[in-house]
């Protein structure tokens, strides 16, 4: 038996080493090369007096950071090493951070009764955090808002997560 379970739990980690293994590799790997994309396109769009071209360049540099920015999230979900709920929050808040902060929508976001320690499955996470991110994407563009809450909460076995704004919903 007990060597049934050291053999399961050495698999585990090999697993977790693997994710956290792979995570730092795409993010060395590709953040720099879609970085250096975005760079080029920006150096090479101000030397050009063509509109048509200088306007693709302009979308190529916006591809690319658009590109990072979901590399990134995706690298984050599968990282080993982000796998508690307080990671969760701490990505959420920088979301909020880069989102909301700079269209002077404030927010405050309450773990109530989370316990921060807890280890999310790499799935739930990157779920969670996705349905968040759509969520506070859609009230940067359309809600008009000042202020943003984010309350999540356990209820027994049940996750709860509310965001509500003061802003204009539509009729």
């Amino acid at each position: 038996i007990y060597l049934f379970f050291q053999k399961r739990f050495d698999q585990k980690l090999k697993v977790e080493r693997l994710r956290a293994r792979l995570a730092s590799d795409l993010h060395d790997e590709l953040s720099g090369l879609l970085t250096g994309i975005a760079m080029q396109t920006d150096m090479l769009s101000g030397g050009v007096k063509e509109p048509p071209l200088k306007e693709r360049l302009k979308k190529i540099g916006s591809d690319s950071r658009s590109a990072l920015s979901r590399m990134n999230d995706v690298i984050w979900s599968v990282d080993s090493r982000k796998d508690k709920v307080e990671d969760l929050i701490i990505r959420m808040q920088e979301h909020a951070d880069e989102i909301l902060l700079p269209l002077e929508i404030s927010y405050n976001i309450s773990p109530n009764k989370l316990e921060l320690n807890q280890k999310v499955r790499s799935r739930i996470r990157q779920e969670l955090y996705f349905i968040y991110k759509e969520i506070i994407n859609n009230v940067a563009k359309h809600s008009n808002a000042s202020h943003v809450k984010i309350d999540m909460r356990n209820n027994g076995q049940i996750f709860k997560m509310v965001i509500s704004d003061n802003g204009q919903g539509r009729g």
